[in-house]
């Protein structure tokens, strides 16, 4: 079960769920179910702690948010629909909601970390830190450096990009995983009893496709996936150089570094932009600067056919490193 850890008002309660591996389980958009699929290593070795956490509110009316209300509505029967794009717009209407929150959240932990100075530091804010540093896997005892890694990792993710990926993975929200589970991105967990077990899962596995309380907290637990695993290092990194550069940070760049959300790797990335695309999720310039090589963040989003010997080196890389201060700028 998890454990409710209560601190100051400067940093929202956190509650700390058991640990989950990268959402992985594939799913094809026009299918009911969600499908097993083969693993790559980096899937298989790829455990966190905290995936779970709970951005709650230090305030509700800083961020706009009752966070004492009911999270959200549960998942629409959206199987019962006979209009298609009708049900399209549906599932994202009720997603971007979902989206909303989260984001909102977010930007409000962004914002009370940015009121604590390294200089000045009490001992409840280094307590603070160290909380979150536990969650977003931050290795480093140095407050300091722990609050600059937590301002890299922690941000908001693009609208377009969750419901993206909520419609792929869910299957536009008629998967079992989402309906029974209130699981829209396919995060697995490792305890018996605490999801799904998949229909089609090979007898020498043990994860489940775990079930949520209620869809925010599934919303909640992907974006925290997203800021926090060091699978999702080159993500952040691409969302990072376009806010350096005063960019838009779009759900096309950051797909990018969503390679080892799929076994199915980059032909995955190209499903999730096709779905932005076609269904018009965010401007979609015809001549975009990642595929040039005159803008400074065209390398990060050059997507690279992975070697079976560079994606056994990126796993080894992720378990070792969580961001390298020295490619932090200015916050």
């Amino acid at each position: 079960m998890a454990q409710r850890l209560t601190v100051a008002p400067l940093i929202p309660t956190l509650l700390i769920s058991i640990p989950l591996v990268l959402a992985g389980c594939d799913t094809n958009q026009d299918s009911l179910q969600k499908q097993e699929v083969t693993k790559s290593p980096i899937e298989q070795d790829a455990k966190i702690t905290g995936l779970g956490t709970k951005l709650m509110m230090a305030s509700a009316n800083e961020a706009g948010v009752n966070s004492a209300s009911p999270p959200g509505p549960p998942v629409p029967n959206f199987s019962n629909y006979i209009n298609v794009n009708e049900k399209k717009q549906d599932f994202f209407t009720y997603m971007s909601s979902l989206a909303d929150i989260i984001n909102t959240k977010v930007t409000s932990l962004r914002r009370q970390l940015k009121l604590i100075n390294p200089q000045d530091i009490t001992q409840q804010q280094i307590d603070q830190l160290q909380i979150l540093s536990e969650t977003y896997r931050i290795k480093t005892p140095d407050p300091e450096k722990q609050l600059a890694l937590l301002l890299h990792k922690i941000n908001t993710v693009p609208k377009s990009l969750i419901l993206a990926q909520a419609a792929n993975e869910s299957a536009w929200g008629t998967s079992r995983f989402a309906v029974q589970g209130n699981n829209l991105f396919g995060q697995w967990c490792f305890k018996a009893g605490c999801g799904l077990v998949p229909i089609d899962r090979n007898s020498d596995s043990s994860h489940e496709v775990r079930r949520f309380t209620n869809p925010q907290e599934s919303v909640e637990a992907y974006i925290t996936n997203l800021n926090g695993h060091p699978s999702y290092t080159i993500l952040r990194q691409i969302r990072q150089c376009l806010i350096n550069y005063n960019e838009p940070v779009t759900g096309r760049a950051l797909a990018a570094g969503l390679q080892y959300y799929s076994s199915r790797g980059i032909e995955y990335i190209n499903e999730i932009r096709s779905l932005i695309k076609a269904n018009q999720l965010e401007s979609w310039a015809q001549s975009w600067w990642g595929n040039t090589a005159n803008h400074p963040c065209s390398s990060l989003v050059t997507i690279q056919h992975p070697t079976e010997e560079s994606v056994a080196t990126s796993a080894v890389n992720a378990a070792k490193v969580d961001i390298d201060l020295a490619n932090i700028s200015q916050q």
